[in-house]
């Protein structure tokens, strides 16, 4: 039983690679060598970012006799890698599979449809961690003659590692599970953690460079602070190197951390998926909630026009879920953080990044709507409306509501999360650019339009590409290729917008180009705008 079922999830967790979500039938053979082609691609570009700064580390440390350290900081770097790559799906994956409730109703034991949504968490983990600590081996004996014993060794620190992977993403699953059952809206506390998280993660990437030249010029001292404050690190990178004393030392400690959590996670999962994940009470038996409701009942209930029912339907549908907000909207989240940025260094910006190229106001303000616009691209929240309806699409289709009212409440959410942060950026860098007033105008018209094509280009391609088929939220969201092409494509616009500007000689196309380029985007906008309310909701009314 067991094994049918992690075979069962092993294939949704693959389907995208095989399996057409708009019909539900398997690729063509072509189609599965282009996606096993970009497949590759993605993961050689990670692979080759580790394996450069593995070339960085691994001859000066083991030329200093501290080998143990390179793979000390290459092993955290794996964990962190792999928690990040299956922290945010964790507690979706464990708790709100959409068939948690029929795997229940079948005589399938607890802990049976527990040990798979863990191997779920556990195939994403390692994954993400192979990234980075294949390029570390592969450098290692680039650097160091071959040993058997080694080799031996690292590969099994690896699935070691994989398993304090998965302990540490389920210990945050857990802890996010255990917050949202006692709290109303789960799902933004969800995003506030991870914010957190991410927010940790994202500083120390952009610290990387001065963090590995002080890790190289202080490498002794930082050896032995390490192996007197943190031993277990200490005994990971001497497993590497071939100590299977120090392997099997953190293999107990692993091993043990990992039991403790899987018996809190073994006593509190029914619990948790059953209530739903959400702290809704259960029905007859709290009676506060019970008289929540019946006075909620009570109350009149509020008239509203068409289209505001269908966008405060996308908000619900936004806010309650914490893996459609992070993944997909993010880009909303950094334009705040680069306004007050902005505002904090504008002093520094004038002088360090104005001042020395001489650029023109023009020119500063393209820049400067291709920066915004770049950041904005990365709220792809129309790329995956469509198919997060799932299921539940026949009753959207069965209103008596036109479906380019209900495509247009999808791209008018995508306007309401994006166009504020994008609009108070501009304002921003305009008061510290001080372009003057007409370049100003555009400082915040090119950005702005710029929302709105992207809004349309991710509808369009989900129209086209629609997953109807998921079972877990995440495959609609994370492994998505409307929302890859909606943000590659978004990027390669952003760079446009202020690119060709400076390779104009003619000082009247200089005056002239905002304007064109404004022209260019909004007709873009305006004519992917007319094809979703024809064509894409003749589409839409047959999916």
């Amino acid at each position: 039983m067991l094994k049918a079922l992690i075979r069962k999830q092993l294939l949704e967790l693959n389907s995208w690679f095989y399996q057409d979500k708009k019909t539900g039938k398997n690729r063509s053979k072509l189609g599965i060598v282009a996606y096993a082609l970009l497949f590759l691609l993605t993961c050689g570009i990670v692979g080759a970012f580790f394996y450069i700064m593995c070339r960085t580390l691994c001859q000066p440390l083991v030329s200093a006799g501290l080998g143990w350290l390179y793979f000390a900081v290459m092993s955290l770097v794996a964990l962190v890698m792999g928690v990040f790559g299956s922290v945010f799906n964790t507690y979706s994956s464990l708790y709100q599979a959409k068939d948690n409730d029929f795997l229940l109703s079948l005589p399938i034991p607890v802990s049976h449809i527990l040990w798979v949504r863990l191997f779920g968490v556990l195939f994403w983990g390692f994954f993400y961690e192979l990234l980075v600590f294949v390029p570390a081996v592969v450098v290692y004996f680039m650097t160091v003659s071959f040993s058997a014993a080694a080799l031996i060794a690292q590969i099994i620190l690896l699935f070691v590692l994989a398993l304090f992977v998965l302990t540490l993403s389920c210990i945050l699953g857990w802890v996010v599970a255990w917050i949202s059952a006692r709290l109303k809206n789960k799902s933004l506390i969800t995003v506030l953690i991870s914010l957190c998280f991410l927010g940790g993660y994202y500083f120390i990437y952009f610290r990387a460079s001065s963090l590995l030249q002080s890790l190289l010029a202080n490498s002794g001292e930082i050896g032995k602070t390490l192996r007197s404050a943190v031993y277990p690190l200490y005994l990971t990178g001497r497993a590497a190197e071939g100590s299977f004393l120090s392997l099997l030392a953190v293999a107990a400690m692993t091993a043990v951390l990992w039991g403790v959590v899987y018996l809190i996670l073994s006593r509190s999962f029914l619990q948790i998926v059953t209530a739903g994940g959400a702290g809704k009470p259960k029905e007859g038996k709290d009676g506060a909630a019970r008289a929540k409701r019946s006075n909620a009942a009570k109350t009149a209930a509020r008239q509203r026009n068409v289209g505001s029912a269908l966008l405060g339907k996308e908000l619900k549908r936004f806010f309650a879920s914490a893996t459609y907000m992070l993944n997909c909207a993010l880009g909303s989240v950094m334009l705040l953080a680069g306004a007050f940025a902005v505002v904090i260094k504008g002093g520094w910006i004038r002088e360090n990044l104005i001042a020395p190229f001489a650029i023109d106001a023009w020119g500063m303000v393209l820049v400067a709507a291709s920066a915004i616009s770049l950041i904005a691209a990365m709220n792809t929240i129309t790329a995956p409306s469509v198919s997060l309806e799932g299921k539940n699409l026949w009753i959207l289709q069965s209103l008596p509501v036109p479906a380019r009212r209900a495509l247009g409440a999808k791209i008018l959410l995508h306007l309401l999360i994006t166009e504020p942060p994008v609009l108070l950026s501009a304002a921003c860098v305009a008061a510290v650019l001080q372009p003057g007033v007409v370049p100003a105008v555009f400082l915040f018209l090119l950005p702005a339009l710029f929302v709105l094509l992207s809004a349309c280009l991710g509808l369009a391609f989900n129209l086209k590409m629609p997953n109807l088929h998921w079972t877990n939220e995440t495959a609609a969201v994370k492994q998505s290729l409307c929302v890859f092409l909606a943000l590659m494509i978004g990027w390669i616009a952003a760079v446009g917008i202020a690119a060709p500007y400076f390779f104009l000689e003619s000082v009247v196309m200089r005056q002239w180009y905002p304007l064109l380029c404004a022209v260019v985007i909004g007709g873009l906008a305006g004519a992917l705008l007319l094809w979703i309310r024809t064509r894409g909701a003749r589409i839409f009314e047959r999916l």
